[in-house]
């Protein structure tokens, strides 16, 4: 349910409350935000993620979508964020889609990442998604581009992939759908600081909607091994100038995310809550339920493939709350930079975005002076 902005504030300090009162008791509450691993297959050669080195490639079928997302955990589910390897190298991606829109009564929104490299298969599979799916879900991608040109092509291991991902851009937005939007997501690493202002132009150039994350190593990505080091303190200066004088300002609507990354880089650690294992949740590719998918395989709480539990009773069992008790000592949880849930974090755990904007009063009047001159155009 969608409420106005009068309700918002009594709502988020009540929903507050609830948040941290379970999280502070390791008692979880029914997910609102679902993160969902379809595959592990890609088509990029990423040095920041070795996803696609893995030659397991078991996946959930349509069989067994259908079978999770009946299960009653999601009956509160407002959100839900597809990821891989690269989404669209599911051949029945529209119908997993379509399933999720059918069985999950509260699902407000649908989005994933791409790497856009398909684009002739990706504007016809969003075409088909567009043409079924119910007017009141959101649909959105964001497309990955990580710098300009050379440093792209370079991390993502495809010459011409940049290319590829800003034409994939500008077709998609082509598409004239009111509940459809597509997005960069720029990943910040040691290569991009540098030309960060100039792809920044070029990322505007293409769409209005842009998110930046920082990169972390964990043992989802594979890449704990790799070349992915701290910051040096000249590199940190530099990011944090770009976030004061550019993102801030010209995207007071995440501001709070923004200003948290501050935090992360001066104090190299996650300032801000998280709401894995109590209100966010990941399925990963085999079919397991984590907390989130930062953490590893220790952090199992079941599968859906045991008939003994539905994912409701294990997610409510004592198992999980034990397993959300280790989280608390678990190291990447400090590393953590992940914004999948932002969106849901700012709603259903409101007081630390709310003494945000107490201690930002001017952020709240930018977001509303852009938005209202966006529905100007």
């Amino acid at each position: 349910m969608k409420f106005s902005q009068l309700t918002l504030f009594p709502l988020g300090m009540i929903k507050g409350f609830r948040s941290r009162f379970n999280k502070a008791h390791f008692r979880a509450q029914y997910p609102t935000f679902l993160l969902l691993e379809i595959t592990e297959r890609c088509n990029c050669r990423c040095r920041m993620c070795r996803i696609w080195e893995n030659k397991e490639r078991k996946e959930l079928d349509i069989n067994d979508f259908e079978r999770l997302f009946r299960d009653p955990l999601w009956r509160n589910l407002r959100i839900l964020s597809l990821t891989g390897g690269e989404p669209f190298l599911r051949h029945d991606l529209i119908d997993i889609i379509l399933l999720a829109a059918r069985h999950l009564p509260r699902l407000e929104r649908i989005s994933f990442p791409s790497n856009g490299i398909l684009t002739k298969h990706i504007m016809d599979t969003v075409k088909a998604i567009l043409s079924s799916l119910p007017a009141h879900i959101d649909f959105k991608i964001g497309i990955s581009i990580d710098g300009v040109e050379d440093v792209h092509d370079q991390m993502r291991g495809v010459p011409g992939a940049y290319e590829k991902a800003t034409e994939t851009v500008r077709q998609l937005k082509s598409l004239n759908a009111p509940n459809f939007s597509v997005g960069i997501l720029s990943l910040i690493t040691k290569e991009t600081i540098p030309n960060l202002r100039n792809a920044h132009e070029i990322f505007k150039s293409l769409t209005s909607e842009i998110t930046y994350t920082i990169a972390t190593q964990s043992p989802f990505f594979g890449n704990l091994e790799t070349d992915i080091k701290p910051f040096t303190s000249e590199e940190k200066n530099a990011l944090i100038h770009f976030i004061n004088k550019t993102l801030i300002p010209e995207f007071p609507e995440k501001s709070y995310l923004y200003d948290k990354y501050k935090e992360h880089i001066l104090k190299d650690k996650r300032t801000y809550p998280c709401l894995a294992g109590y209100l966010s949740a990941y399925v990963d590719v085999r079919g397991n339920l984590l907390p989130c998918h930062y953490v590893g395989d220790d952090f199992i709480i079941t599968n859906i493939f045991d008939s003994s539990d539905t994912l409701e009773k294990a997610w409510f069992s004592k198992n999980a709350k034990a397993v959300r008790m280790r989280m608390e000592e678990h190291p990447y949880c400090d590393n953590c930079s992940n914004n999948c849930d932002s969106r849901n974090l700012i709603y259903e755990d409101f007081w630390d975005f709310f003494f945000y904007l107490l201690s930002h009063p001017a952020i709240p009047l930018a977001a509303f002076k852009k938005i209202l001159k966006s529905k100007r155009k």
